[in-house]
């Protein structure tokens, strides 16, 4: 019996291509998570009121990856998230391969207003701006403007 070259160089083809497939199937290194903050975001937010800011986070792989929240203030400094802090993180999974992370702000402070920024890995995102305006009046439960 003699072999069939043709068919052996097909096979062989068939083979190589599908590993070539598997191996670029399991290289993630060109798959790089993608922080999603439009550009001039700006949150204005009463003192003592609440605000969630968010943060879109595209990635390629499970587990999602971890989120880190700055405040931008000469250098970046991480913003202090602890379990008796007015200021908390939270996950949200929006899609399969995409959440957001949401800085949450309960009783908001005057000495909160900044630049924030979020970011994962080698992806920061764009500035986001916090003001917090006025003086909340607890009686009245209204704003009333900060006078200079």
């Amino acid at each position: 019996m003699r072999p069939n070259y043709c068919l052996t160089i097909l096979h062989v083809s068939i083979l190589a291509a599908l590993l070539i497939t598997l191996d670029a199937d399991g290289d993630d290194s060109d798959c790089e998570v993608e922080v999603k903050v439009r550009r001039n975001t700006v949150y204005g937010v009463a003192l003592g009121g609440d605000l969630e800011i968010h943060c879109t986070v595209a990635f390629c792989t499970y587990p999602p990856p971890t989120v880190s929240w700055y405040k931008l203030d000469k250098t970046f400094v991480p913003v202090n998230v602890r379990s008796s802090s007015h200021i908390k993180t939270k996950w949200e999974l929006l899609d399969r391969l995409e959440g957001r992370s949401l800085l949450i702000f309960q009783k908001i402070l005057r000495s909160d207003s900044g630049l924030y920024q979020c970011g994962s890995g080698s992806s920061l995102s764009h500035n986001i701006n916090v003001t917090v305006i006025g003086e909340y009046d607890f009686l009245h439960r209204k704003t009333k403007p900060i006078h200079d």
